[in-house]
C-alpha cells in the first residue's frame, strides 16, 4: 500500500503550475465546480488532514479558532486573487505548510491557539488563492462560494471523524498519517525544484 501512495503522491506533484481541475466539474455549475475543486487537489486535502490531527493533539479551543479560518480567509483570499487576475503556483507553499503540519502532528506538538490559527490563516489563504485563480471562466460568486464551504466541511468532518477513532488507535494512526503527509510534502516541495531547475 505504502509504493502506491508514493506513485500517486509523485504522480500529482508533476501537474501543471496552474490547476484546471475544476474543469472536469465545469458542466455541474459553478457552484458544484467550485465546491469539488479544493476536493480534487492534493495538497489541499493533505494540509486540511494533518492540520486536523495537529489540531487533535491540541486544546479544543485551537480547534474552532481554525475552523473559523477556515470559513472565512478562503473566500477572502479567493476574491481579491480574482479581482487582482494574478496567478502563481501555490504548490511549493501548500506542500511546505503539509511538511510542517504533518511533522508537528506527528510528533504530537503542543501549540497555543492564537499560532495554530495563524498557521491555519497561511493554508486557507492559499487554498483561497488557487481558487481565485480557477474561477475565470465560471460565475465566480458561485465558484467561490462553493470552494470556500468545501473546505469548511472537510475540516469538521475531520476532526469529527479522528475524535471519534477508537482512543488506542487514535494516536498511533494520526502520527502514521501525518508522518506520510509530511513525505509526500516533501516530494513536492523536491519534484517542484527539480521541475523549476532542472
Amino acid at each position: 500500500m505504502g509504493k502506491w501512495l508514493v506513485a500517486w503522491a509523485a504522480l500529482f506533484s508533476l501537474a501543471p503550475e496552474v490547476a484546471d481541475a475544476h474543469m472536469a466539474w465545469a458542466g455541474a455549475g459553478a457552484f458544484w465546480g467550485g465546491f469539488l475543486h479544493p476536493l480534487t487537489s492534493v495538497d489541499q486535502v493533505c494540509f486540511l488532514l494533518a492540520l486536523s490531527i495537529w489540531l487533535m493533539f491540541n486544546e479544543p479551543r485551537a480547534r474552532l479558532w481554525a475552523v473559523g479560518v477556515v470559513a472565512v480567509v478562503p473566500a477572502v483570499a479567493a476574491v481579491i486573487v480574482w479581482w487582482s487576475g494574478r496567478e502563481f503556483s501555490t504548490l511549493p507553499g501548500m506542500a511546505t505548510l503539509m511538511i510542517v503540519a504533518g511533522l508537528a502532528a506527528a510528533v504530537r506538538l503542543k501549540t497555543p491557539p492564537a499560532m495554530l490559527a495563524s498557521f491555519a490563516v497561511l493554508g486557507a489563504a492559499l487554498i483561497g488563492a488557487e481558487t481565485g485563480q480557477a474561477a475565470s471562466g465560471l460565475s465566480p460568486g458561485g465558484f467561490i462560494i462553493g470552494a470556500s464551504l468545501s473546505p469548511l466541511m472537510l475540516s469538521i468532518y475531520l476532526l469529527e471523524g479522528l475524535r471519534r477513532l477508537r482512543a488506542e488507535w487514535q494516536s498511533i494512526a494520526c502520527r502514521a498519517i501525518a508522518s506520510w503527509i509530511a513525505a509526500i510534502g516533501i516530494m513536492m516541495v523536491t519534484f517542484e525544484l527539480w521541475r523549476r531547475h532542472g
